[in-house]
């Protein structure tokens, strides 16, 4: 038999909310046919039944499947914990609202932020000596210079 003779079959199963994955293994179980998840993936999609990503994310949620998902992003969420308020104005007031790079100040309407020296993505904290003030324009730049190099360290510290 070809994999067209179970293309209502497949469509069927699919529109239970079963995943392409799930199809081919009932198939097989059911058959001993095996026909690839992504063979399956394109006769829906020929069929015009395809989910929209977003369903397919929550239908598999709720079937259990994505749960390794969840916990990627909530460690991905702890990495990137938001700095304090407190924190921020610490690095602000101890650089005297002056990007450490270039010199512009909040007086002269330059957008300041707070920079990790080392990123956390290497191994930096959230240790105030690891926080220094730049300006938005500086930082863009910074991060256009690590994507370049391939190196995570940005500029190097001036002295002001």
């Amino acid at each position: 038999m070809q994999w067209d003779d179970y293309t209502g079959s497949i469509i069927a199963l699919y529109k239970t909310g079963m995943s392409g994955n799930e199809v081919s293994e009932y198939i097989y179980r059911e058959t001993e046919v095996n026909i690839s998840p992504r063979s399956i993936q394109r006769i829906v999609a020929k069929a015009g039944v395809a989910r929209e990503i977003g369903e397919a994310f929550r239908n598999a949620m709720k079937r259990g499947r994505v749960i390794w998902q969840l916990e990627e992003d909530k460690k991905r969420r702890e990495k990137t914990r938001v700095l304090s308020k407190g924190l921020r104005y610490q690095v602000l007031q101890r650089d005297k609202f002056r990007c450490q790079i270039c010199g512009t100040d909040s007086k002269s309407g330059g957008l300041l932020q707070v920079d990790h020296i080392k990123a956390k993505v290497h191994g930096g904290s959230d240790e105030l000596e690891n926080l220094r003030t730049l300006c938005l324009e500086c930082n863009i730049g910074k991060r256009v210079v690590e994507k370049e190099s391939g190196f995570g360290g940005g500029f190097k510290e001036t002295s002001s």
